[in-house]
């Protein structure tokens, strides 16, 4: 058996790649993993006000204002769905305002505020809340929306194997309809484009705008819409996009991999400095 080159160009690698090889790509890792598999059939979106100890929510027109925000972003995924024939009906549902303890809350320790938020509903585990509340509204899938009094960057806990929980955290001052639309996708499986610079002109390349490259565009691409269920075969474009972007010898995503590699060298050289002062 040869052994395969360390180093393989993205696109010079295209002729090595089989099926097998392009269903363990990297860039597809989050596709039908966790709890929420694809965005079709009946979905709720269970909003909660986060308050903090220096950013509430107080003010009646800013909270509507921010359901309607809500509200669009359903209404265009629908919109969306709607175009490639695939069912899909979201509704919103408005949980008791959750108090967190810390204005910090996606680097929180321990996310304090969100064992606090399984806590108050008398749950072990957020996603066995989210299956009791599916049940409970005959829902097939449900996506708790955290709404933050403040301006940060919004983002979404997506899953890497059944067991980890998916939530959005969305930052309103600072978010739009189609920030929302941009992180509910992510935890239904669709991936980023806009970093390494590599993936993201590769990606602009293959299938133009997209809002995974940016929440300023509304467009949901090709790859996208199969990564989320709405496309159930890999058309050609994708086919040669995940060409492009993979390691045929490991399935992983040639760009991602080779950042990680230079990330854990760089940490090594530190910490080798370190010992030598």
């Amino acid at each position: 058996m040869l052994s395969p080159p360390s180093r393989v160009a993205p696109v010079a690698a295209e002729k090595f790649f089989t099926e097998e090889h392009l269903s363990m790509h990297n860039l597809t890792r989050y596709k039908n993993r966790g709890p929420d598999r694809e965005l079709r059939g009946r979905v709720l979106l269970c909003t909660v006000f986060v308050n903090t100890p220096s950013f509430r929510w107080e003010d009646g027109k800013e909270r509507d204002a921010a359901l309607e925000t809500v509200k669009e972003a359903a209404g265009y995924l629908m919109k969306c769905a709607a175009e490639e024939n695939v069912s899909l009906d979201i509704s919103t549902f408005i949980q008791k305002d959750l108090e967190a303890p810390s204005d910090v809350i996606r680097n929180n320790p321990g996310k304090r505020w969100l064992l606090r938020f399984i806590r108050e509903r008398s749950a072990v585990t957020l996603n066995g809340w989210e299956r009791k509340m599916a049940a409970k509204t005959g829902n097939d899938s449900v996506v708790p929306v955290f709404l933050v009094k403040q301006e940060g960057i919004s983002y979404a806990n997506v899953a890497s194997f059944p067991f980890d929980q998916e939530y959005v955290v969305l930052y309103w001052k600072s978010a739009k309809k189609y920030t929302l639309v941009h992180e509910l996708l992510h935890v239904y499986g669709a991936i980023d484009y806009y970093y390494p610079d590599r993936l993201m002109t590769l990606a602009h390349e293959s299938f133009g705008e997209s809002v995974m490259l940016s929440s300023r565009s509304g467009v949901i691409d090709e790859f996208t819409r199969y990564l989320i269920g709405w496309k159930r075969e890999k058309t050609d474009r994708i086919c040669r996009f995940l060409k492009m972007t993979g390691n045929p010898f490991t399935g992983q995503n040639f760009i991602t991999h080779s950042i990680c590699r230079i990330k854990r060298w760089k940490f090594r050289r530190e910490k080798q400095r370190e010992k030598a002062q």
